[in-house]
């Protein structure tokens, strides 16, 4: 029995679990979160039922939304060092990186 090449590499690749990609204190309190707090321009507090607290700090970007892959790699550095490892790309076309 052969099956068509195109409609296994589909099957390998949809659907895509994206809680593998979300860090762990995310998932810990996934659906707990009861607060949240602003301190300024862009930076956004979120309070867990835990206690556990998590800071999304948004950068604004060019009004294109368009970045180098040198300043994309500084930023995912900084995530790396100063973050929990994670950053994503909002609808509005800001950064924003996540840290505790």
């Amino acid at each position: 029995m052969t099956t068509d090449p195109k409609a296994a590499r589909l099957q390998k690749v949809f659907p895509v679990d994206l809680n593998k990609f979300l860090p762990e204190i995310v998932l810990r309190n996934y659906g707990r979160w009861v607060d949240r707090k602003f301190h300024g321009y862009g930076i956004i507090e979120h309070i867990s039922e835990t206690g556990e607290r998590v800071f999304t700090v948004k950068i604004a970007m060019p009004p294109n939304a368009r970045l180098s892959a040198d300043t994309l790699e500084q930023f995912a550095d900084i995530a790396d060092k100063l973050g929990v490892g994670a950053m994503r790309v909002t609808m509005a076309g800001n950064l924003e990186i996540l840290t505790d």
